[in-house]
C-alpha cells in the first residue's frame, strides 16, 4: 500500500466531482469554457490536476488519507487486503462525500459497509480554485 498513490487517485476524484462555478482562469480553460456562476464543468474537465493544487492543499489530502488508512488498519490490519491504492483512494473521496456510490456498494459486503462507517466521520469535502488559479481544499 502506498499512501502516495492512493492520495493521488483521491484528488483526481476529487477534481473529477468538483465543480469549477465560474472560478477558473484562462490559464485552464477557455474563457468560454467556465466563466460564469452557472458553469458546473469537474475541475479535471478544466485540466486541473494534482499540480494544481496548493502545497496546503496536497498536505491536507495527504493528512486525510492517512488518517483513514491508519485508523482502519488499527481497528482490523487486513482490511485493504485486494483493494488497489486507486480502489482506496476513489471509494474515500466518495463515500465520505455521500456520492452514492463507494466502499458499501463494491461487493465487499460487511467489510464495505465498515469503511464507509469508518469514512463518514472526516465529513464532506471539495476542491475549489482561489484567486490565485490554484485548486484549494475545503
Amino acid at each position: 500500500m502506498n499512501l502516495y498513490d492512493i492520495a493521488a487517485e483521491y484528488t483526481e476524484t476529487g477534481l473529477w466531482l468538483s465543480q469549477c462555478n465560474g472560478t477558473a482562469t484562462e490559464a485552464h480553460s477557455d474563457p468560454a469554457d467556465c466563466r460564469g456562476e452557472d458553469c458546473d464543468k469537474g475541475l479535471d474537465d478544466l485540466g486541473f490536476t494534482n499540480e494544481d493544487l496548493t502545497s496546503q492543499a496536497k498536505a491536507s489530502v495527504l493528512a486525510d488519507v492517512e488518517a483513514f488508512v491508519n485508523l482502519c488498519e488499527e481497528e482490523r490490519p487486513n482490511v485493504f487486503d485486494g483493494l488497489t491504492n486507486e480502489a482506496i483512494g476513489h471509494n474515500f473521496w466518495l463515500t465520505r462525500n455521500g456520492h452514492g456510490a463507494g466502499f458499501w456498494d463494491m461487493g465487499l459486503g460487511e467489510r464495505g459497509e465498515w469503511l464507509t462507517k469508518q469514512s463518514k466521520p472526516f465529513g464532506e469535502t471539495l476542491f475549489y480554485v482561489n484567486a490565485n488559479g490554484e485548486a484549494e481544499v475545503q
